[in-house]
């Protein structure tokens, strides 16, 4: 079974105001970084507000993989 306290938990951003994208942002990052095979994170959202790219550098590798994250 799924560990229900793992996971970014984007609902409560979405469903908020529009300020409360930046805080989703942290929470996308924060969430990747505590895997312990990430070296580095980052995240950044689109013109339009529709999605966050997440990118991720793992440790030992030199790609960095890039996923967006759907906002609406």
């Amino acid at each position: 079974p799924w560990d229900d306290s793992y996971g970014a938990k984007p609902r409560r951003y979405i469903d908020g105001s529009p300020g409360a994208l930046p805080g989703l942002r942290g929470t996308l990052v924060r969430q990747a970084r505590l895997d312990d095979r990430v070296k580095a994170a980052s995240a950044s959202l689109s013109s339009d507000n529709s999605e966050f790219d997440v990118s991720v550098k793992l440790i030992g590798d030199d790609v960095r993989l890039s996923v967006p994250a759907k906002v609406s």
